[in-house]
């Protein structure tokens, strides 16, 4: 058994028995979304990724038209439907999981009533022996009667609740379990981390180079980076539509309003009239005090008046932070009372993962694209290889549909 596999298989494990106690209602079926969509997707992408540029000419849409060459075409169109693609079933088996468990949910609380209907006729005869105890004051008889414990039972479908839940967490498990080393195998194999031990024959053995070359990895490695962009989108419409719109912009709306009040206090104490002749009438009284500091920076321009200036503008600033802190305590309470409405959730829920969705999606394709202008270097070539049969992150990386349109060229900075 390849040695990746074991931590993969106890943690599995774990979840199975943990998910069996708590059943499918009771746990978040995240991963099955995850491992379900990143495989939809790229055995879609396999079988259709090459045709996408014949579908366009069939489709008489032409690059040309458009001020495009035919491969930005494509790599446009490629993009897009991979994207959609991801979002689409992330969706569908986000809602598949969502009915999944109140079908469940439903299921078995009509079991459970069933159960305690039919226990009614042993539960007053049991009720009816525990008043006659207490009459004859039976306290042993009593006592005995109080243990009865009627419990309504969930039936098959409570059975196949905890099944279903048994299966959700240990593939859980097993997918936070390589992600993790997953991690850690990336990180070794790019730094070319290598550890050598001694085997029976006397021979020295690099088990790092064992590791890495084992048929499970070897197997999943090309996908690893397809699993974590699908989770980063996943976790981008998750978090962006809890937000909503306004939760998304907010904090980087308060991050402007902090720069625009120190830009404004700095403007007042060094440009205005009034804030300039108070910072000399500070320089005036203080400036003695300040000679131990001055002595030292003066030789950067920072002299008793730029100082007390600079103090002003502390000032200033701290007195316009106020207004800032106090938008910061109720604009967020004013918005969760806003979305009580179930419409203006709705609305300003999909906004807001849009919009997250936009700007995380942005900084990766720009990371990607000054990675993919580097992509022949030598140092690169290990981390390619985590690209070559890749459908969904390659879209970031060695297809960024950013290089087809703007060539970025770092190259001369990093060899000089």
């Amino acid at each position: 058994m390849d040695i990746i596999l074991i931590p993969i298989l106890v943690a599995a494990a774990i979840g199975l028995v943990i998910g069996f106690i708590k059943g499918f209602t009771k746990i978040k079926s995240w991963a099955n979304d995850l491992v379900l969509t990143t495989v939809c997707v790229v055995a879609i992408m396999n079988k259709i990724g090459a045709l996408i540029p014949e579908w366009l000419q069939k489709l008489g849409v032409e690059g040309g038209a458009m001020g495009m060459q035919p491969e930005q075409l494509t790599a446009i169109a490629q993009f897009a439907v991979t994207l959609l693609l991801t979002i689409a079933f992330i969706m569908l088996f986000a809602f598949i999981s969502k009915r999944a468990k109140k079908f469940f949910e439903k299921g078995i609380a009509n079991r459970k009533l069933k159960s305690y209907y039919k226990q009614m006729e042993e539960r007053d005869e049991t009720e009816e022996e525990m008043v006659a105890a207490l009459e004859e004051k039976d306290e042993r008889t009593f006592k005995k009667l109080a243990k009865n414990e009627f419990k309504e039972s969930s039936g098959a479908i409570g059975i196949f609740n905890r099944v279903w839940g048994a299966l959700t967490l240990a593939l859980k498990g097993a997918v936070i379990a390589f992600i993790a080393i997953s991690a850690v195998y990336v990180i070794i194999d790019l730094l070319n981390v290598s550890f050598d031990i001694n085997v029976n024959n006397g021979t020295n053995t690099n088990i790092i180079h064992v590791l890495l070359n084992e048929t499970t990895w070897l197997t999943l490695k090309p996908y690893v980076f397809d699993l974590l962009t699908v989770a980063l989108i996943m976790l981008c419409l998750r978090c962006g539509f809890k937000a909503g719109l306004f939760g998304a912009l907010w904090p980087i709306v308060q991050v402007a309003l902090v720069i625009l009040a120190g830009y404004v206090a700095w403007h007042l104490a060094f440009n205005d009239t009034a804030f300039v002749q108070l910072g000399y009438n500070l320089s005036n009284a203080i400036g003695d005090k300040l000679t131990a500091i001055t002595q030292y920076t003066e030789g950067f321009g920072l002299t008793a008046e730029v100082l007390c200036q600079s103090i002003i503008t502390l000032g200033l600033f701290i007195i316009e932070l106020i207004p800032i802190i106090l938008l910061g305590v109720f604009v967020p309470k004013l918005l969760a009372n806003a979305r009580d409405s179930k419409i203006f959730k709705s609305i300003d829920g999909s906004l807001g993962a849009i919009v997250s969705l936009v700007l995380v999606l942005g900084v990766i394709l720009a990371i990607g694209s000054v990675f993919n202008s580097i992509n022949d270097l030598e140092i690169m070539q290990d981390f390619n290889t985590y690209f070559e049969r890749s459908q969904i992150s390659n879209v970031f990386y060695l297809d960024n549909v950013i290089n087809f349109f703007v060539k970025i060229n770092i190259r001369d900075w990093l060899i000089s």
